[in-house]
């Protein structure tokens, strides 16, 4: 059983509120719910506080804490898959609304008449080039919330920088480099 899980089950059994296990334990109550929550593991002093507490063995407690450690970092995988599968699908959309781009303008040509068309079609790579934006955006926040709880392990959050900033710096060349396709 998760520790998170066990030590609720415990805590339940024996009819205590949050408040009365921090109380005993002097710790806070967020300690706590984080303990319960999954978020963070308790220290061996907590451990053998908890075990004194709850009338349990600490090998049993340490067990369900290290099924809690694979649980989470199973869980830290999961949102590394996620988030790099995400990164590819916007990156894909950022180098492929470009050539689209270009095949309509090529299309079309740039005559005078065609530049109410050439604009629609730079409004339409923009927007699309914002939502894949918006996208990478999206899944870094949600990787920087999972790394505040503690599931997302501090050494990937360089490679997500690293990931943030060249998505960036594409985005800006896609957006310079439009104009400059219209007008050639």
């Amino acid at each position: 059983m998760l520790f998170s899980k066990r030590i609720i089950m415990l805590r339940q059994k024996k009819s205590l509120r949050q408040e009365e296990v921090a109380e005993q334990l002097k710790c806070s109550v967020e300690e706590v719910d984080s303990w319960e929550s999954g978020y963070s593991l308790p220290n061996d002093e907590k451990i053998k506080e908890l075990s004194t507490l709850y009338h349990v063995s600490i090998s049993r407690l340490n067990d369900s804490k290290k099924e809690q450690i694979m649980y989470n970092d199973e869980k830290s995988l999961s949102l590394i898959w996620i988030f790099k599968k995400y990164t590819i699908i916007s990156y894909i959309l950022l180098f492929l609304i470009p050539v689209l781009f270009s095949i309509l303008v090529m299309a079309h040509g740039h005559e005078s008449n065609n530049n109410i068309l050439n604009y629609i079609i730079y409004f339409l790579v923009v927007l699309g080039c914002i939502s894949s934006l918006l996208l990478h955006l999206y899944q870094v926040m949600k990787l920087l919330d999972a790394s505040r709880s503690g599931l997302y392990k501090i050494y990937h959050t360089n490679q997500l920088k690293l990931y943030s900033y060249i998505f960036l710096i594409l985005f800006i060349l896609v957006i310079i480099c439009i104009p400059i396709i219209i007008y050639a």
